[in-house]
């Protein structure tokens, strides 16, 4: 009884055994295993520079064959393998890498590439170990370069045709700025010869016309007249065109007294506004301000014409405002107004708001001449105009220094010169090398009662006073009188001998050089073709003088 209790207790029944603990695989097991799943080839080698260790990707990217895929095979034997069929890349060379090996101090990590014959090319790393050991690490970068490098082609190619592009526009600029400057230059030199016969036709009809006056003929010779007048105002806007084109090689820039401009303004187009039935003011001004003064009077020539041409009643009115170191120039109408959508329609050549306006009204030129030559000379130009209501152009200018003793304008200046004739008994010396033309100059001077003394040249007209002995009372004098003297330095020679007297230099030369020739003569200009108003303002005010 009691020994039964003990082998119960006591236990004669084995205890079921205890599951067997594994036992932890060595770490450099761990690590080889890891080694052989990863995508880089990895080798190391100890302080002699002797193989430790590989994984399979390493003997694959290098080709490696057996006989060197054992421990203690030295580096410099796998290098040599590897320079039988890789070139070293950016970053490094055999003798770089093989400097590195021998390196006594601590070497830093090295990075280069490896381009395969087969055309793989491996990003390689070597690092030193703590025990002077070192692991080289290689990686397949092949595509990643061809990627690159397909870019870089596609650059290139992208570049060469931008390039190629970009020659090709700079071609076809070049041969359209060439063939601009051609015409350009075209139209600059035959405009004498285009306004010539311009000129002798309105001349000859403006001496039949005198001879005509108040008869049925009269009436067709002004029909014919004022048609010409049409002609000489297109021809001049596409010259103005033209010139405007060629740039800032055509100003120059001076103080211009508004004083004096604006007389001369009044004097052009308060006649022209009086037959219209309108009241044409231009206020008064006694600034001077800082442009070209041919441009300038050009573009206020065009915006009073166009104000006078486009209003049918009411008035016109030309006036400045101060406004700090600028005047603000604006030329105001009470016409019918330029609708919201045409305003920026109207700067456009050959553009015009009402399309049933005649020839005889201009072809749409003006305000894109004002509108280049301020862009030109930087002078702001705006518009403000409600239909139905009026329209104001306004001209920013520069102001300087007014120039004293230059005469106010009142409003109608050019009245004065309407009661006053032309009186017989005066001589004028008309210098013109065109025999038609300086005909019919001739015949309109002597239909108002001057005398004429016509030469060819300045030879002829210094030889032709010296015979006669007589000095004339007024100069009239080409610029280009062929070979021999320019008009200017006739009319100098005929000064120094016969005394000065009233001059104009007549051309249909525009050029700056020519304005700056005649300004330092101190002569003015008389613009071909001729404006008879302008040539009898002259006769009347040298006589009153």
């Amino acid at each position: 009884m009691s020994e039964r209790r003990q082998g119960r207790w006591a236990g004669t029944r084995p205890e079921p055994a205890a599951p067997p603990v594994p036992v932890p695989a060595p770490q450099s097991d761990m690590m080889r295993a890891a080694l052989e799943h990863i995508n880089q080839g990895v080798a190391t080698f100890d302080a002699a520079a002797r193989l430790v260790g590989w994984n399979r990707r390493f003997v694959l990217l290098l080709e490696l064959p057996l006989p060197l895929l054992h421990p203690g095979t030295h580096f410099n034997a796998i290098e040599a393998h590897i320079a039988r069929f890789a070139d070293f890349g950016e970053g490094a060379s055999r003798a770089a890498l093989k400097s590195w090996l021998v390196g006594k101090e601590r070497r830093q990590p090295l990075s280069f590439e490896m381009r395969h014959e087969n055309g793989m090319m491996l990003d390689c790393f070597v690092q030193e170990m703590p025990d002077r050991g070192f692991v080289l690490s290689l990686n397949d970068v092949t595509r990643e370069r061809m990627a690159i490098h397909s870019m870089l082609r596609s650059n290139a190619t992208l570049e060469a045709r931008v390039t190629a592009r970009t020659e090709e526009l700079a071609n076809a600029l070049d041969i359209a700025e060439r063939a601009n400057a051609t015409r350009v230059r075209f139209v600059a030199a035959a405009s004498h010869d285009l306004l010539q016969p311009l000129s002798a036709a309105k001349l000859y009809v403006a001496a039949a016309r005198d001879d005509t006056s108040g008869s049925t003929q009269g009436e067709t010779l002004d029909k014919a007249y004022n048609a010409l007048i049409s002609v000489e105002g297109i021809l001049g806007a596409l010259l103005d065109i033209s010139r405007l084109e060629t740039g800032g090689s055509e100003l120059d820039i001076a103080t211009v007294p508004m004083s004096r401009l604006l007389a001369q303004l009044a004097e052009e187009f308060v006649p022209v506004a009086a037959q219209k039935g309108l009241r044409l003011d231009i206020l008064p001004c006694a600034a001077s301000v800082r442009s070209d003064p041919v441009y300038l009077r050009r573009i206020l020539q065009n915006l009073i014409s166009n104000a006078i041409r486009y209003t049918d009643s009411g008035r016109v009115l030309v006036g400045a405002r101060r406004r700090g170191d600028t005047i603000r120039l604006e030329v105001r109408d009470t016409g019918p107004g330029i609708a919201p959508e045409d305003q920026a329609m109207i700067f456009r050549e050959f553009h015009r708001v009402n399309r049933a306006s005649s020839a005889s009204d201009g072809i749409g030129l003006g305000l894109a001449i004002v509108d280049r030559a301020c862009r030109l000379l930087n002078h702001p130009l705006t518009l403000n105009s409600v239909p139905g209501q009026g329209t104001c152009f306004a001209v920013e200018l520069p102001v300087v220094a007014a120039h004293p003793g230059l005469a106010m304008v009142a409003n109608g200046a050019a009245d004065r010169f309407e009661a006053t004739g032309i009186a017989g008994d005066r001589i004028a010396m008309l210098v013109e090398n065109d025999e038609e033309l300086r005909r019919a100059f001739a015949l309109l001077l002597e239909g108002r009662g001057i005398d004429v003394l016509e030469a060819a040249n300045g030879a002829e007209a210094q030889a032709l006073l010296k015979e006669i002995g007589i000095a004339p009372d007024y100069y009239l004098i080409d610029q280009q009188l062929g070979e021999g003297m320019t008009g200017v330095e006739t009319a100098e020679a005929l000064h120094a001998a016969h005394g000065v007297r009233p001059t104009r230099i007549i051309t249909a030369d525009r050029s700056a050089e020519t304005l700056r020739a005649v300004a330092a003569a101190g002569l003015e200009i008389m613009f071909k073709p001729l404006d008879i108003k302008a040539l009898e303002d002259f006769l009347r005010q040298e006589q009153a003088g």
